[in-house]
């Protein structure tokens, strides 16, 4: 017995030290009346709840319930927060304190203008539901609604979330804010404008100190014609680098240019960009695309001495493009906006129609947005198949082949010409023709060899069918890679030898 009146003391004890930390102190008033149930007080008031001291011009004060209402030049100071109002009703047992009319709240740096603010004074934290704005050194943030942590200097924003600063300008719905390190969290589709570019994620961050970004999700650049894109973006503001990870796509929409993999870099100072692992690049023209696939692809923003912008692609590595009216294959490519140009490079080979192309080097020069000559210095060679396992072949020094509405219509062959030729009345073969000569030309139609101009001095055979030797029947150097020709678009993936 003597042991349960001696808990009950105890609680009661407890319960009374409670109370009595919990009770509204009042610590300054210039004129107070009233009773024990309601009390008016006048002039220089000043109230203190265990931490937190509360200033006013006037105050009810319900001792009973242990809460007020106040009015005029209201201030609040906890710690290090400091807020000011118009009017405040503060209740002891919830320890919030709702403040109205021209509310600011002020905590080291840190500056949150609202009319409706609730401030819990037990756990330092700050709720506005009717928009208010956080100034904080060189940023400005609004948001209808939003939610202040002193104690870890951390804010959430929701709806209609907008932060400015002097370089840019960010709009989200949903954001988080650390006013120390000046980093936002974004938590749904964000956008970073600025004059240099444009910024969009679905989910990341973005430190306002160092001007770096990470963004994990639906995240693209996109600076005037250039656009990168990625599930990861990491980005500095400083340097202008971008690198992007998972489903990368680099446009750039004035050279209708669309490069795809599954890693990208882009330096927005150099104007270069970088893609890497399972690249397909598109460069649109008017009337067809080129695809193309590639170990790496490099684009690279060029300068003329006038200081007119061209730009640079070069693809390494297991080069193979397909377009309706050429297709081609070789170890690395280069093309050129500046005169329109495409270098295949190391062992090419290129397909227009039924003939088979190859060479040192070979440039596709393109006019208008069309395919206008192909142009092969060194080891050319011409081949068409005429029928199973028999081919026309052309070979010499150089070779210029000529393109008009997506046909190959005529080829110079120079320097040391040699040529093997089926000829045929209608179906039947009737002799093949052997020829040397240093400068030929051959129009062709459909595909096919139509006339043969020898130019200088040729020196030829013509064979009847009965004494064509198939050992000779094919020029030095003779291959037929048909087995590794892109077909489609999508055959361009399959690297075949």
């Amino acid at each position: 017995m003597k042991s349960l009146v001696l808990i009950l003391l105890a609680f009661c004890l407890s319960h009374s030290s409670f109370a009595q930390r919990r009770q509204i102190e009042i610590q300054n008033a210039d004129k107070m009346v009233g009773d024990k149930t309601l009390r008016k007080l006048y002039g220089n008031v000043a109230f203190k709840h265990q931490k937190t001291t509360m200033f006013c011009d006037s105050a009810y004060f319900y001792a009973q319930d242990n809460m007020f209402e106040a009015f005029g030049h209201i201030k609040i100071i906890d710690n290090s927060v400091v807020i000011t109002a118009d009017t405040l009703f503060y209740n002891s047992k919830t320890a919030i304190a709702k403040l109205r009319g021209k509310v600011v709240m002020i905590d080291k740096e840190m500056t949150l203008t609202t009319k409706f603010l609730d401030y819990n004074t037990k756990e330092q934290i700050g709720y506005y539901y009717n928009s208010g704005t956080i100034i904080n050194k060189e940023n400005t943030l609004s948001s209808m609604r939003g939610v202040y942590y002193s104690r870890d200097n951390t804010a959430f924003f929701k709806q209609s979330v907008t932060l400015v600063n002097i370089d840019y300008t960010i709009h989200t719905d949903t954001l988080k804010y650390n006013t120390n390190s000046e980093t936002s969290y974004f938590f749904g589709p964000t956008t970073i404008n600025s004059d240099k570019n444009l910024l969009y994620t679905e989910n990341g961050w973005y430190n306002s100190q160092t001007d770096i970004a990470q963004f994990y999700e639906n995240s693209y650049l996109n600076s005037k014609s250039q656009f990168i894109y990625g599930n990861n973006l990491h980005y500095n503001r400083n340097t202008d680098i971008g690198i992007a990870k998972g489903n990368v796509c680099i446009k750039d929409t004035s050279q209708q240019v669309s490069i795809y993999g599954l890693y990208g870099y882009y330096n927005g100072e150099q104007k270069n960009m970088y893609v890497s692992q399972e690249i397909l690049m598109i460069k649109e023209f008017e009337y067809d695309s080129l695809f193309l696939h590639a170990d790496s692809i490099h684009y690279k923003t060029l300068h003329t001495s006038d200081s007119t912008d061209y730009f640079m692609i070069q693809a390494y590595n297991k080069v193979r493009f397909f377009k309706s009216d050429v297709q081609g294959v070789c170890d690395s490519l280069v093309y050129h906006s500046q005169d329109s140009t495409i270098t295949l490079i190391t062992e090419p080979i290129i397909w227009s129609e039924e003939n088979q192309i190859t060479g040192k080097e070979i440039v596709l020069q393109i006019e208008n947005e069309q395919l206008r000559k192909i142009i092969i210095e060194a080891e050319s060679f011409l081949a068409s198949e005429d029928s199973n396992m028999q081919y026309n072949q052309m070979k010499g020094q150089k070779l210029v082949g000529y393109i008009q509405d997506n046909e190959l219509y005529k080829v110079d062959i120079f320097h040391n010409g040699e040529t093997i030729y089926y000829l045929r009345d209608d179906i039947e073969m009737v002799g093949i023709n052997k020829a040397t000569c240093d400068s030929i030309t051959v129009h062709i139609s459909n595909g096919k060899a139509q006339k043969i101009i020898f130019r200088s001095q040729p020196n030829g055979t013509l064979f009847p069918p009965e004494k064509i030797n198939p050992e000779t029947m094919q020029l030095h150097g003779f291959s037929w890679y048909d087995h590794i020709r892109p077909r489609d678009k999508d055959d361009i993936y399959i690297w075949r030898k």
